[in-house]
C-alpha cells in the first residue's frame, strides 16, 4: 500500500504514461494496418484493373494482326504475322493464366473463365480461317472471321465487366480505407478526450487529496492561531505527509490547551495574592489606625492626669491587641489615686 502523496503521485503518473505510451502504440499500429491494408487492397484491384485491360489491348491486337494476315497476299508479310499472331497467342494464354492466380472471388473468377472459354473458341477455330486466308482464299477466310466476331465480342464484353467491376472494388477499398481511417481517427479523438477526462478526475482526486485536505489544515491553523484550542484538526489519522502535518499541528494543540491551562492556573494565583496582599493592607491599615487612637486616647489621658486628674481612665473602645496595656494605664491611674489619696490623708 502506498502510504505517501509522493509515492502517490510518482505512481499515478507512471501508469498514466504508461497508459498513454500503449494506448498511442496501439492507435500508431491500428492505423498503420488500416493504411497498409486499404492501400494493398487498393493495389491488388488496381493490378487486376491494369491487367484486364492489357488483356483486352492484347486480344484487340491478336484481332487486328488477324485482320492484316487476312488483307496481305505478300508470303514474307504472311510469315511475320504468322509469328506475332503465335507470339500474342501465347502471351494471352499467359495473361490469363496471371490474372486468374490474382482473382480470389469466385464471381470474378466466372467472369474470367467465361472470357478465357470465348477466347479459346475463338482461337481454336481460328486455324481454318488463317489456313484459307495462306492459301490465298480470303474470301472464305473473310467469312470465318466474321462468324468468329459474336465470340470475340463476347471476349472482349467479359473483359471490360471484369476490368470496370475490379476498378469499381479498387474505388470501394480506397473509400472503405478512408471511412477506415476517419473512424480510427474518430475513436483517436475518443480516446484523447479520455485521456483528457483522465487527466481532469486525476486532479480533481490530487485537489481532494491535497488542496482540500490542506485547505481543511489551515482553516483549523487560522482558529489555533486565534486561541480557539477545541479545534479537531483534520486527518491525524492519515498515513501520508498530510497525517505528518496534522500530528504536529495536533502537538500546537496540546501545548496551546496546555499553556492556556498554566495560564488560568496562574490567574487564580494572582487573584489570590492580590486578595491577600489587599487584606495584609487593610490589616496594616487597621492596626495604624488603632495604634493612633490609642496613641491619642493615652496622650489626652496623660494630659488630664498631668493636670491632677486621677479619674482617666481608657475607655472600653480600645482594639483588642492593646487591651493590656489598657488594663495596666488604668491599674497605674488606679494605683496612684489610691497612693495620692493615702498621702493625702496622712498630711490631715
Amino acid at each position: 500500500m502506498l502510504k505517501t502523496i509522493k509515492a502517490r503521485m510518482r505512481a499515478s503518473w507512471f501508469v498514466g504514461l504508461v497508459c498513454v505510451l500503449a494506448v498511442a502504440g496501439l492507435n500508431t499500429a491500428m492505423l498503420w494496418q488500416i493504411e497498409r491494408k486499404a492501400v494493398r487492397t487498393q493495389a491488388e484491384w488496381s493490378a487486376i484493373t491494369r491487367q484486364s485491360d492489357s488483356l483486352g489491348e492484347l486480344t484487340s491486337d491478336y484481332r487486328i494482326l488477324v485482320a492484316r494476315h487476312l488483307m496481305t497476299d505478300d508470303a514474307e508479310a504472311l510469315a511475320r504475322t504468322d509469328a506475332a499472331l503465335n507470339a500474342k497467342h501465347k502471351e494471352i494464354g499467359q495473361r490469363f493464366a496471371q490474372l486468374q492466380r490474382g482473382l480470389k472471388e469466385p464471381g470474378l473468377q466466372a467472369k474470367l473463365k467465361e472470357a478465357q472459354s470465348l477466347w479459346n473458341q475463338f482461337a481454336t477455330t481460328g486455324a481454318p480461317m488463317l489456313e484459307a486466308s495462306r492459301s490465298g482464299l480470303k474470301a472464305e477466310a473473310v467469312v470465318h472471321f466474321q462468324h468468329r466476331q459474336t465470340a470475340f465480342d463476347g471476349v472482349n464484353a467479359a473483359l471490360g465487366d471484369l476490368s470496370a467491376t475490379a476498378e469499381r472494388q479498387s474505388r470501394q477499398a480506397a473509400e472503405e480505407g478512408a471511412r477506415s481511417l476517419k473512424l480510427a481517427w474518430a475513436m483517436n479523438a475518443a480516446i484523447g478526450l479520455s485521456m483528457v477526462l483522465g487527466v481532469i478526475v486525476g486532479a480533481l482526486y490530487f485537489e481532494r487529496l491535497i488542496i482540500a485536505a490542506l485547505s481543511r489544515m489551515s482553516q483549523a491553523m487560522r482558529r489555533l492561531a486565534a486561541n480557539d484550542y477545541e479545534v479537531d484538526i483534520p486527518g491525524a489519522d492519515r498515513q501520508d505527509e498530510i497525517g505528518e502535518m496534522a500530528r504536529s499541528v495536533a502537538v500546537f494543540r496540546e501545548n496551546g490547551l496546555a499553556r492556556a491551562r498554566l495560564e488560568a492556573e496562574a490567574a487564580v494565583i494572582h487573584q489570590k495574592v492580590d486578595q491577600q496582599l489587599k487584606d495584609t493592607e487593610a490589616a496594616f491599615e487597621a492596626a495604624g489606625r488603632a495604634q493612633k487612637q490609642v496613641v491619642e486616647t493615652m496622650a489626652r489621658e496623660l494630659a488630664k492626669l498631668a493636670e491632677g486628674d486621677l479619674t482617666v481612665r481608657l475607655d472600653e473602645n480600645i482594639a483588642e491587641e492593646y487591651r493590656q496595656l489598657r488594663d495596666d494605664f488604668n491599674s497605674s491611674v488606679s494605683h496612684l489615686a489610691s497612693l495620692v489619696g493615702s498621702i493625702a490623708a496622712t498630711c490631715e
